[in-house]
């Protein structure tokens, strides 16, 4: 079978899909049009990133040529019943017929319908960011049309930008350079992006700041949430884009490895990154599920969990005091940087148009990330569900940046067996998490309510004192009835 055969046949499925199959039919009303599917849907298939549900995956994009693509958008609306028309962009003639499927919580199936360029669907392709997403497969009779050589990038996992121009025409394709250079990452085949793209990712970045926030958090936190982001990351910072995106980042530059670190600063805070990717085998199921869970910003709590490892010494430069001692050694300090950090980047967050859970949550563990490092395999049961209470469903989050951060700390003040010991009892501390989540999670014997009256106090700040202490003497098994809850409160 030859390449062309082969692919046809991995394409095939992409042919056979409802919605082209109802665009086809409803293209044979109107003389001379033709149809591409393009971009995305094709590279996905090609990489076998297709959703399991459909192959064709949950968003497919065409190209009409020789018809109005308004007409033939409403046309297969009308086709296709429990569909929606939504217009996306009525300057650039794009328009989307929304598939619902009717069953609960499933993602609707879209189909987006655009005029070809100047009619044209090779001028079209031209205009594309990156080789691979600059194929097109003919409706009608399957030929894949390949101008760029888009079929080898893929195959070889290497990211190559059409111009310079295209770049510029929408700034943020630079940053979709980098999530492709994350996302196609792989132990097996490492991604590349070749030098002429990064040139012009690197002559691009002035003009960045003309696109939207919640567009570059979106391309941001997809990177980030890549299972191995980090080559990628660093990649971003020897080229300076790290430090254009989040510029407070540049500080961390000027402090010095200590006895703590045996890493200058700016290299501890991408190691932290690194880490926390290279500790995910070691977690637990639980764990492990948590990061995958969808944060918004087209990411997971993963990604904000690197995110956080970037911020969480940001305020190090502003805290850093050298004090000789006696034997000639200079002790390096950092008091309270962990809450000047959180202060720090507020602003930085904010100004990123981020969720008010994305920001509570990356200041939270830019805040606490000391926390988890305090726990040994000594700490009374009472202190670490006090911990869990406090820091609430962030937990296992904040227990791998405790991880990223000790497993990027190994100066002469440690051991080898100290810092094992810290690795091994964080890992505990985040597995004990999840085996006291049932009694953490009990109903409460009693409620405020039932604490006014029995204490015949009015409604205060003391109510809520004397629940949480309630809580913990409920999950530590002191009391197990509302009867040993009344008789513990009257105590």
């Amino acid at each position: 079978m030859t390449q062309d055969a082969r692919l046809l046949q991995v394409l095939e499925p992409l042919l056979k899909d409802s919605r082209i199959q109802c665009l086809n039919k409803v293209l044979s009303t109107f003389q001379n049009a033709h149809a591409y599917i393009v971009g995305g849907a094709i590279r996905d298939v090609l990489l076998n990133l297709s959703s399991p549900r459909e192959n064709a995956g949950e968003d497919v994009d065409v190209c009409i040529l020789n018809a109005p693509a308004k007409a033939v958008a409403l046309a297969v609306h009308e086709a296709l019943p429990e569909s929606r028309f939504v217009p996306l962009d009525e300057t650039w003639n794009i328009y989307r017929v929304v598939l619902l499927t009717g069953k609960k919580d499933e993602t609707p199936l879209f189909l987006d319908i655009a005029q070809a360029q100047d009619n044209d669907i090779h001028a079209d392709l031209a205009r594309r960011d990156m080789s691979f997403n600059a194929l097109a497969l003919d409706t009608q009779t399957g030929v894949l049309l390949d101008p760029f050589n888009g079929v080898n990038d893929l195959k070889q996992k290497r990211i190559r930008a059409l111009s310079l121009a295209n770049l510029k025409d929408d700034p943020l394709r630079l940053l979709r350079l980098f999530r492709f250079h994350a996302t196609l990452q792989s132990s097996e085949r490492p991604s590349s992006l070749d030098a002429q793209s990064l040139r012009w990712a690197k002559e691009t970045l002035p003009f960045l700041h003309q696109v939207a926030k919640e567009r570059v958090s979106c391309e941001w936190f997809k990177l980030l949430s890549a299972p191995r982001a980090f080559p990628t990351v660093q990649l971003m910072a020897e080229a300076g884009i790290l430090e254009a995106l989040f510029p407070p980042l540049t500080a961390l530059k000027c402090v010095s490895p200590n006895s703590h670190h045996h890493l200058p600063l700016w290299e501890h805070t991408l190691e932290l990154v690194n880490q926390a990717e290279l500790i995910y085998p070691d977690l637990d199921a639980d764990t492990q599920n948590a990061l995958q869970v969808p944060s918004g910003h087209g990411g997971t709590e993963y990604g904000l969990v690197k995110m956080a490892c970037l911020f969480h010494d940001i305020a190090k430069p502003h805290c850093w005091k050298v004090a000789s001692l006696a034997d000639g050694t200079l002790k390096h300090r950092f008091l309270g940087h962990e809450k000047a950090g959180a202060e720090l980047i507020k602003p930085l967050l904010h100004a990123w148009h981020l969720s008010q859970h994305t920001q509570k949550r990356i200041r939270l563990l830019v805040e606490r990330h000391l926390y988890p490092c305090t726990f040994h395999a000594e700490s009374t049961e009472k202190s670490v569900l006090r911990y869990f209470r406090k820091i609430g469903d962030a937990t296992p989050y904040l227990g791998v940046l405790g991880l990223a951060d000790t497993l990027s700390t190994r100066g002469n003040a440690f051991g080898e067996g100290d810092l094992q010991r810290s690795i091994d009892n964080q890992l505990a501390l985040l597995k004990r998490y999840w085996e006291t989540a049932s009694q953490r999670n009990a109903p409460p014997l009693l409620n405020g309510l039932d604490i006014m009256a029995l204490l015949h106090l009015p409604p205060s700040p003391e109510i809520g004192r004397v629940l949480e202490q309630l809580k913990e003497a409920q999950a530590l098994g002191e009391i197990k009835t509302r009867e040993e809850a009344v008789a513990w409160l009257q105590t």
